[in-house]
């Protein structure tokens, strides 16, 4: 089967600045885990869609606004993560948990804004959805409902699964040279996972379960396809045959999915994995420009049932471990990244692929086939 997208949509300047505007901008986007704004004025700041957003805790509400102080623009945090108020560092314009501005330094002298003017300058607000222990946030003006982006079992699941997040975590990001969607085309592939990571993988892992019962396509056919905007996010289970033993798997709290490696993909850009019921690790393809992609990467366990003082080793080397793999993904896509320039003839598909072409259906249909 031919990919429904041409290789142009892998680093076309201006492909990507539509996709920026009728997908990322329009859709519900992972904006963080529940612990990292698990405080009072916890935030944590990224770009989404090229604009600058905070994500924020105020009391307990998740709050989002773009990170633009309204007086000259400056960035009101500068940091990726922190805790403190919606003060701007430049000139000290200060902001209210609603967005709305409260004050600035000398304004009798120095701005000389009385009530009425400051009343009709806040930050721009943008809706937010938590979903257990996930932060989604919209930038469009009127979002659509999440539940017509991710269907109400996938809802139930995440609601259920992440909302036993501990509260301490690990992060990391960082640049990586190929398109975003060539990582989400990547942990649709199943097959890879026996072939790139044969060495990485524990071999108590089943990476082939159900690749076996792949349903007859006919290549001749279009390989054009309807698809619900619902059906692109889904739920993979590798089985755990003969799991490791960790003693500290005893002191969290342990899912019901502790005999599978689970991976859920979130459209547009999100691969959520539960690892035998007791962790988390986030990883989310932030595109940066046509050919770039920020790599974000959380790892986080389920919650202690005792205090162990050596949970930072156990998160430490769990990142490592993930890291292994996903340096492995990197270094393959960023080396095909030059190719979709380069080469004559477009991708070819085969048919354990469904996924991908999925994928790429929702896709053209938010980008109104362009």
């Amino acid at each position: 089967m031919r990919s429904l997208l041409s290789r142009q949509h892998y680093f076309s300047p201006e492909l990507f600045a539509t996709e920026r505007e009728r997908v990322f901008k329009r859709l519900w986007i992972l904006a963080a885990i529940r612990p990292m704004v698990a405080r009072h004025l916890d935030f944590r700041t990224l770009d989404i869609g090229g604009v600058p957003v905070i994500v924020q805790n105020f009391r307990g509400r998740i709050r989002a606004f773009a990170n633009i102080c309204q007086h000259r623009l400056s960035r009101i945090h500068r940091t990726e993560f922190g805790n403190r108020a919606l003060v701007c560092p430049y000139h000290h314009w200060t902001y209210n948990e609603t967005g709305a501005l409260a004050g600035m330094p000398k304004n009798a002298t120095m701005f000389q804004f009385d009530a009425a003017q400051m009343a009709q300058v806040r930050l721009k607000e943008f809706a937010v959805e938590t979903v257990g222990g996930l932060v989604f946030v919209n930038l469009d003006e009127k979002p659509l409902p999440i539940a017509a982006q991710f269907d109400a079992d996938l809802l139930a699941l995440l609601a259920s699964a992440t909302g036993h997040m501990d509260d301490e975590y690990i992060h990391t990001r960082y640049p990586a040279r190929f398109n975003w969607k060539t990582g989400m085309e990547n942990i649709k592939d199943p097959l890879h996972v026996q072939c790139l990571h044969r060495d990485s993988f524990p071999d108590y892992f089943d990476t082939g379960a159900g690749l076996e019962q792949i349903p007859a396509v006919d290549h001749a056919a279009s390989a054009w396809r309807a698809v619900d905007l619902k059906q692109t996010s889904n739920k993979w289970d590798v089985p755990i045959e003969t799991p490791q033993a960790h003693e500290w798997y005893d002191l969290v709290e342990n899912l019901d999915s502790k005999a599978f490696y689970r991976g859920i993909h979130l459209f547009p850009n999100v691969n959520l994995m539960v690892v035998a019921g007791t962790s988390f690790a986030v990883q989310v393809y932030n595109p940066i420009g046509p050919e770039e992609t920020e790599m974000h990467m959380s790892v986080v366990l389920t919650r202690p049932l005792k205090p162990f003082p050596y949970k930072p080793v156990v998160l430490w080397e769990h990142l490592k471990s993930d890291m292994k793999v996903l340096q492995e993904d990197i270094d393959c896509l960023e080396a095909l990244q030059p190719n979709f320039a380069a080469a004559r003839s477009e991708v070819t598909h085969g048919a354990y692929e469904a996924g991908i072409m999925d994928f790429h259906a929702a896709y053209l249909d938010l980008m109104g086939r362009a």
